[in-house]
């Protein structure tokens, strides 16, 4: 499924009250590797790989537990729902919505297993080029079509 198809398909899930669809479109790891990352970056070194260790498993297991994204699933329904179209993105949306899901450089203080991790998730990151805009009435949110999976990151704040 394209990229437009996947987000029309999001929107009609959600407009139809199907979060468990939604929630298995998603690309959860990708979606949170970059938030994750920069949150760990800003400990102390000695505390990092302890953080990276908690920030891996959820990011990595969050699209099969609804009790952990029920709140981000329910943020994106206050886009998905009211969307009235989907747009290719501007070029400026297209650039902040790929930095927002690339995955930074694999901070000082992760084990080695944990920088495997971090660079498996980065090399997924960077040739994303692909990026929906859900368009309801007085905002844009972005969408980046991950091919490798076939779903969809979301940008978290």
């Amino acid at each position: 499924m394209a990229g437009s198809e996947l987000l029309q398909a999001m929107i009609d899930a959600a407009k139809a009250g199907d979060a468990d669809t939604v929630r298995r479109m998603i690309d959860w790891p990708l979606s949170g590797a970059a938030e994750m990352l920069y949150a760990t970056s800003v400990l102390p070194e000695d505390e990092r790989a302890d953080a990276a260790s908690d920030g891996l498993v959820e990011i990595q297991t969050a699209g099969d537990r609804p009790d952990v994204v029920g709140y981000v699933l329910a943020e994106q329904a206050e886009f998905l729902v009211p969307a009235t179209a989907v747009e290719s993105a501007q070029p400026w949306e297209r650039l902040e919505a790929l930095a927002g899901v690339r995955v930074p450089p694999t901070p000082a203080g992760l084990t080695p297993e944990q920088e495997v991790t971090v660079d498996g998730l980065r090399d997924r990151s960077v040739p994303l080029t692909e990026v929906w805009i859900a368009v309801g009435a007085g905002y844009r949110q972005p969408y980046v079509f991950v091919p490798d999976t076939g779903k969809l990151a979301i940008l978290l704040d």
